[in-house]
């Protein structure tokens, strides 16, 4: 494989489970995202320049992040995808994406951009209360534009996930009602953690209970059994379902770091719940989409 194949990639890398499928001269190469180390790269390229293109295309970065570096660095975006790689070579990362995070209101980039399908927009649509697959697209490209994919993927993979989960089972299940009416309240899936414990049985069960409770209008028993977890159920800042537009509020409120801030949410919904910790800061959260 030439180091011009290399440099020629294009919109020719997929993703498949937990791996990353790059294409040239009619062969097929493969990647695990943000697993192959840089010893297995350099065992698989020698050139500094492949080796760095392998380190971009086996991470979590993607087209939309090298669009703004190469807009920072005034380069290709080929070139930008190579100096990402470097920079994961180096253990620099943070400034990448710093890089990155700089071009928030100069480089835009589309849903297409970060890997948004047609079914995750209509899974989004439904999950958000959206009129139409096209405005979660919008709201996706906004996104986007705002965080680039790696941010994208790491503050909205979670609810993509759920959104989806929601959108297959409401296909197929007759209890779709309930599980949309959990999806759009204030509970979020650390509460169905912990209701899962109570009453033993599997999240995606408790998930459909609360939607009925919250159907039915008889939160009180459900509320009781989350907060008796306090102690013995805790949730990590994925679980509790807030968005990064959360944890920058949050940050702001409590004057520290987003990412203490993230820790400190965690904290409250371990003891309280997605829904007490949303009620207990109304205030402070912005309005949800």
């Amino acid at each position: 494989m030439s180091s011009s194949s290399i440099a020629g990639v294009a919109a020719l890398v997929t993703l498949s489970g937990g791996t990353v499928s790059a294409h040239f001269d009619d062969q097929t190469y493969h990647a695990p995202l943000m697993a192959a180390s840089i010893s297995q790269v350099n065992n698989r390229t020698q050139r500094p320049d492949e080796r760095d293109m392998w380190l971009f295309l086996s991470s979590n970065y993607g087209y939309c992040d090298a669009k703004k570096v190469a807009h920072v660095w005034n380069t290709g975006v080929g070139s930008a995808k190579a100096i990402i790689g470097g920079k994961i070579a180096a253990g620099l990362t943070n400034l990448v994406d710093i890089d990155i995070a700089s071009t928030h209101f100069d480089v835009e980039c589309s849903h297409e951009e970060v890997g948004l399908t047609y079914s995750d927009a209509v899974a989004l649509a439904n999950h958000w209360a959206l009129e139409s697959s096209w405005e979660a697209k919008l709201a996706v490209d906004r996104l986007a534009t705002r965080l680039g994919h790696k941010r994208f993927w790491e503050e909205y993979g979670f609810t993509l996930h759920e959104a989806n989960s929601i959108t297959i089972i409401t296909s197929e299940n007759p209890d779709a009602d309930s599980y949309y009416h959990f999806a759009l309240s204030d509970y979020g899936y650390c509460d169905a953690m912990k209701l899962a414990q109570v009453w033993n049985i599997e999240t995606s069960q408790a998930k459909l209970a609360i939607g009925r409770k919250v159907q039915g209008g008889m939160t009180e028993r459900i509320d009781l059994d989350i907060a008796s977890t306090a102690n013995s159920v805790s949730c990590s800042w994925g679980e509790t379902s807030l968005t990064l537009n959360d944890a920058t509020a949050l940050a702001s409120f409590w004057g520290v770091p987003i990412g203490e801030a993230k820790q400190k949410a965690a904290n409250y919904a371990s003891r309280s719940g997605t829904k007490g910790l949303r009620q207990r800061l109304a205030d402070v959260l912005p309005e949800r989409p």
